[in-house]
């Protein structure tokens, strides 16, 4: 009977270890996909601001060579791309 007791007992125990082992690793997983995501925010955040910065001197810019009469060309204006993801 005690070689019943201990196989019930140790399945039990490697299901509970199993168990153990696919949380960590889930865990894991989750904590990669929070960094990664918290890097490509601040990415984005980074580039958004500056283009907001570079968009208000373009806007500063373009106001002062209309006032001074000069052609504008649709070339100067500056685009950032975003990473595809």
């Amino acid at each position: 009977m005690a070689n019943v007791f201990d196989t019930f007992s140790f399945r039990k125990w490697k299901d509970t270890k199993k168990d153990e082992e696919i949380d960590k690793e889930s865990k894991r997983r989750r904590n990669e996909q929070v960094k990664r995501l918290k890097e490509r925010l601040k990415w984005e955040r980074e580039h958004r601001e500056k283009q907001a910065n570079n968009g208000d001197l373009d806007l500063d810019a373009l106001i002062e060579a209309l006032q001074r009469g000069e052609e504008i060309n649709s070339g100067s204006l500056l685009f950032l791309p975003f990473p595809s993801k």
